[in-house]
This record gives C-alpha cells, sequence and structure tokens, in this order.
C-alpha cells in the first residue's frame, strides 16, 4: 500500500523478492498455436532475405483468419508502436515475434503514405488539393498491439527493410507524422471500444507521438486525446545532428534535403540557429540553412504556405494526465567520447525531463564493458529488447494516472524492477473501476511470481483504503466486500526483479450487485440498463423512473452524431434495439426526459 504522495520505505527494505519458477510464461490461458509458429518461421525468412521489398509484418493478422474478429484483449488498453527515420514496420518485428509467441493478439499495420501528392516541393496537410496525406486504414480490428507504418507507396505497397525511394513517407514532416497518430488513435478506439490508448515511440517516432499528443488541433473530435501512456525509445528531444555518415550504417537511405532530418536538427550547419521545429523560429532561407543545396521545402507546420513564424514542439506544453517513459542508449564504456548517447541520440537529448517538468522513468541500456558491447546501446537496436519496452510498458503508479478497467472481465499486468529514478521501489500497477450500484466485489489473481503481491482498494477521490491484504502465493483469492455504488482504485505491488517482466499476471474484479432486478435506486429520478455490454446484435435498454417515464431515447457515437432516436413513454420501458448494422466501437445510450438525463457507453463488438 502507498499513500497518494508518500509511502513507506521500511516496506522496501525489509520484504525480499525473488523471481518463483513459473509453469507458463505465456499470458493467462494463451499457449503458442502451430500456425502462429509457422508463420514466425516465414517472417524470419523474409526478414533475412534482402531481395524482399514486402514488409514481414504482414497488413492482417497472421493466420487468424475469421477469427481475428473476435481477437482478445488481454490489457486495459491497446498499444501502438510508431517507428522512426526510414523506419517500417519492420522495426518492431523483434517485438512483433515476442508478442505473438506471448498470445498477443495483432491487428495489423495502419498504413499512411505522407507525400501522398507525389512532390517533395510542397507540403499541405489542412487544405490541400489533394491533401498531402494517405490513410490506407479500413475495417481495423481489436487486437492487443498495433504497428504504424509511413514506409508505403502512392497504392499503399507496404516495404519492409528496404526503403521506399518513389515518395520518402517515412522521411516526411513530423506534422504530417501526427496527423496520421491522430488517424491510428481514432482508429484503434472504434476498433476496441477502448477509452484509451498507449502510444511507443522508436527515435522520430516518439516525436510524432508528441506532435499529436502536444497540438490540441489534432485531438479526436470530442476535445481530449485519449492517451493513456506515452514510451519514447531513443527518441531524440532535443534534436539531432547526426547526419548518415556518421550513424554507424544504422540509418541507410537518409536523404539530408528530407523534412524529417530538417525537423530532428537541434541546430542548422550553416545559420547556427536552432531547429525550427523543436526550438520554432521563422521558416526562412536565412535560418532553416543546413546544407549548400538546401532542403527540398521549409513549410515545417505543413500548411502550404512558407514563411510562417512557427512555435517550437518544446515550447509547447505537455499534458500532465499522461504516463511518460524514456528508454535510452548510453553508449560509455570510453570516457573520451563527450555523451556519445547511442552513436545517432545523445543522452542528454533522449531525456524528456530535460525539457518538461514531468514524472517520468527512465530505462538506460548502458555498454561499458568494451567496444564489442557497442551494439547493445545502437539506436536501431534499441526497439529489439523486449525487457526494455515491458518495463517502459509498466502500469502507472500513480492514482490520477489509473488505467480504467471493467468488473468481470479478465486482463493481463506486469510486476517489474522499478527504474533508478522512480518514485517508489517497488512496483504499483494502479487501475479505477465504477460501480453502477451497491454490490460485492472480490479480486481474483493467477500466475504471481513474486515473493509477496499486494492486494488494495481505495475510495475515490480521498483514497481512503477500503481493503489491503499481501499474499504469498501464486494465485490469491480476496474475500468479498460489500461497496456501495461509486468510483474505487484497484492496486496491485509487488518487489520487481530484473527477470520479474517475463512473468504476467493475470486479474479480475468480479461484481456481483445487491439487488439485480432492481432498476430504481434511492433518490434517482430515472435509471438506465442496457444489456448485453458489449454487444454483437440486439440490445436491450430497460429504462424506469419513480413516477413514470416520458422522453426520448438516442443513440449516439463516438462523434456525438445521433444514429437513431424513439420517443418512450410509460412507468417502465424497455426498448430493443438491432445494432447489426453497426460497425465495431464505442457509442453511447441517451435518456432525456423532465427528470433528467442518462448516458450509457455501450460498446459493439463483431459477430
Amino acid at each position: 500500500m502507498k499513500t497518494p504522495a508518500t509511502i513507506c520505505f521500511f516496506l522496501t527494505l525489509c520484504l525480499s523478492a525473488s523471481v518463483s519458477g513459473q509453469s507458463s510464461k505465456f499470458l493467462e490461458g494463451v499457449e503458442p498455436s502451430e500456425n502462429v509458429l509457422l508463420h514466425l518461421e516465414t517472417v524470419k525468412r523474409l526478414k533475412e532475405d534482402t531481395a524482399h521489398i514486402l514488409s514481414a509484418i504482414p497488413m492482417t493478422s497472421p493466420s487468424f483468419g475469421e477469427d481475428r474478429a473476435g481477437a482478445p484483449q488481454h490489457f486495459p488498453y491497446p498499444i501502438i508502436f510508431i517507428h522512426g527515420l526510414t523506419g517500417s514496420t519492420d522495426t518492431w518485428s523483434g517485438f512483433y515475434d515476442y508478442a505473438l509467441n506471448q498470445g498477443w493478439s495483432f491487428g495489423g499495420q495502419l498504413a499512411f503514405n505522407l507525400n501522398s501528392d507525389d512532390d517533395l516541393g510542397y507540403s499541405n496537410i489542412y487544405n490541400g488539393n489533394p491533401i498531402d496525406f494517405a490513410d490506407f486504414n479500413n475495417g481495423v480490428m481489436a487486437a492487443d498491439f498495433y504497428i504504424v507504418n509511413f514506409n508505403t507507396g502512392l497504392d499503399c505497397t507496404a516495404y519492409g527493410s528496404n526503403y521506399n525511394t518513389a515518395t520518402q513517407s517515412n522521411q516526411a514532416a513530423i506534422a504530417k507524422q501526427g496527423l496520421a497518430i491522430r488517424n491510428a488513435v481514432t482508429h484503434v478506439l472504434q476498433a476496441t471500444g477502448k477509452e484509451k490508448v498507449i502510444l511507443l515511440g522508436h527515435s522520430m517516432g516518439g516525436l510524432a507521438a508528441r506532435q499529436y499528443l502536444q497540438n490540441d488541433n489534432f485531438w479526436q473530435q470530442d476535445g481530449s486525446h485519449h492517451v493513456a501512456k506515452l514510451i519514447t525509445s531513443g527518441t531524440p528531444h532535443g534534436g539531432s545532428n547526426s547526419t548518415s555518415a556518421s550513424l554507424l550504417q544504422s540509418l541507410n537511405g537518409v536523404d539530408e534535403r528530407s523534412d524529417a532530418v530538417r525537423d530532428l536538427r537541434r541546430s542548422y550547419f550553416y545559420s547556427f540557429d536552432e531547429g525550427v521545429f523543436l526550438y520554432g523560429g521563422l521558416e526562412s532561407g536565412g535560418v532553416i540553412f543546413d546544407n549548400l543545396l538546401g532542403f527540398y521545402n521549409i513549410d515545417v507546420d505543413c500548411n502550404g504556405v512558407e514563411g510562417n513564424q512557427v512555435a517550437g514542439l518544446n515550447q509547447k506544453g505537455i499534458p500532465g494526465d499522461v504516463d511518460y517513459s524514456c528508454i535510452i542508449g548510453d553508449w560509455t564504456y570510453d570516457i573520451s567520447i563527450d555523451d556519445p548517447g547511442d552513436g545517432v541520440v545523445e543522452v542528454e537529448d533522449a531525456q524528456l525531463k530535460n525539457f518538461y517538468n514531468i514524472t517520468s522513468e527512465t530505462f538506460t541500456r548502458y555498454s561499458d564493458e568494451s567496444p564489442s558491447a557497442l551494439q547493445y546501446t545502437l539506436h536501431t537496436a534499441l526497439p529489439d529488447y523486449q525487457d526494455l519496452n515491458i518495463h517502459g510498458l509498466d502500469e502507472p503508479d500513480y492514482y490520477h494516472l489509473s488505467y480504467q478497467i471493467e468488473s468481470n472481465t479478465q486482463y493481463n499486468g506486469f510486476i517489474t524492477q522499478q527504474a533508478p529514478d522512480a518514485e517508489y521501489g517497488i512496483d504499483y500497477d494502479d487501475f479505477v473501476f465504477t460501480l453502477p450500484q451497491a454490490g460485492t466485489v472480490s479480486v481474483k489473481v493467477d500466475n504471481v511470481s513474486t515473493s509477496f503481491f499486494g492486494v488494495s482498494i481505495l475510495g475515490h477521490p480521498n483514497y481512503e483504503y477500503l481493503f489491503d491484504e499481501e499474499y504469498e502465493t501464486e494465485t490469491i483469492q480476496t474475500q468479498p466486500l460489500q461497496l456501495p455504488a461509486g468510483t474505487y482504485y484497484l492496486e496491485f505491488y509487488a518487489d520487481g526483479e530484473a527477470e520479474s517482466w517475463q512473468y504476467p499476471y493475470s486479474f479480475q474484479l468480479a461484481f456481483s450487485p445487491n439487488n439485480p432486478s432492481a432498476v430504481v435506486e434511492a433518490g434517482e429520478p430515472i435509471q438506465v440498463t442496457i444489456s448485453p455490454n458489449p454487444v454483437s446484435d440486439m440490445l436491450r435498454v430497460a429504462i424506469a423512473g419513480r413516477e413514470g417515464i416520458s422522453g426520448v431515447l438516442q443513440l449516439q457515437n463516438q462523434l456525438g452524431q445521433t444514429l437513431l432516436e424513439r420517443s418512450i413513454k410509460g412507468n417502465r420501458v424497455d426498448e430493443l434495439l438491432d445494432m447489426t448494422g453497426y460497425p465495431s466501437g464505442t457509442y453511447f445510450v441517451t435518456v432525456s426526459t423532465m427528470d433528467g438525463v442518462k448516458t450509457e457507453k455501450l460498446v459493439k463488438k463483431g459477430r
């Protein structure tokens, strides 16, 4: 247990922990299927084939076929992976292999072309004719993770390790990338029915995520960014002046005149001005002057007009309702080299906390033994370290950043070793849930791999402890707890060790209402009950009031558009809505009467 701001540190010192031998490292109830293993062998073979131009990761989930319509979601929020300069989905092929072997569900590539007008000298993502941006994503399916791909052709050809010289889509302006992340978030929210997503960006991919997150004009139409966590891996938050000649051959195909190189600059070679995209300034050839040939264009904000005064990304505010982590490569074996970083990005530039007063954990891959160990911190190697990725993805330690969960739903989580700059020495995983009415809750946890595992339930908003217990068993079943309707926090805590990340635990919050047949709570003028939720075809809407009902029933989508409207009247109203023709995603059922308005969130899933 912990208080909102402090922790009893003696608990960390007195309690020892060790990873016990587990029967499985896989997600609860998951075993590697034969078709997935065969697919992974094909992926490895294609990655070794230098003549292969299509991405090793297919546009759709491997070998799942029609089963993808009901792909399991093991975590509170889906993860979107974003590659960097000259990258592709193959940047994340190591994690892809790992995740599929562990039983994660893959939702496919989220493919974009960011130079769709085929003109490197002109950029416009706002009112161009055509707009210099192509979104190829239709029919995105629910899953645990997705991978963005900017390395595509005008016909949606997905390139792998080979460079797409035709449009330089994966060397496009970061402003365009931010718009693509906005669209990717929209697609995933609609597919999964979740409230938020997690973004993990390597190198420039972290800046693409920040471009979306720090520009509210890029947010969803409800005015929210819907990001629960941002993890950046080797991201040049302070810029990078590395060129293709000095990247230790790790970034083949970099075009020094490209929009991406322009935006990544810490400063320009000839003008000595700070990079306009990161630090702000004038879109002027006298300022953005880095090579004799010049950049293809200097329209940093991609509005079709050069010469604007641009606010830099590092001058803009950053949301405080997001959990942050940084993954950094630090090649320090040779002390004669001043901050070599990962060979592309210096350590100080990869640390987001150097630019913002945020709470963030830092996970650093060091290589200080010998020159032969350089590969372990090389910029392009960082995405392949699954321990770093899982540590970065660890659930939030703070209540105000808690992940939303539903009752009677199975989830997975990770106990991990905490970063040196973490506030707490043991790992806290915080979740939040809401009970629609009074009832009994209990928590079951399986595949516990630490010597102790704590479970707490706290009230909202004052964080008062209602339940707190520590266990020393592999399976935990808490005693039932009576709770009134309201919002609560569920917290797990344990002492993670170096290998703990390999053993995900599973948990479920069981909820049983005290009076399932009751539809009107004392003091409430109307109550709305929808079932089943999630729904695939027919939805039952039960409406009751103290003195009868007279009003309107509406079905709305995430954009606030009304899809269906009915008049309702009576002492008790039961309505059936046919959801068969609606796409998968999140909807809202709203009942409006003279006594008030009630809205219930609905998730539509595939059949």
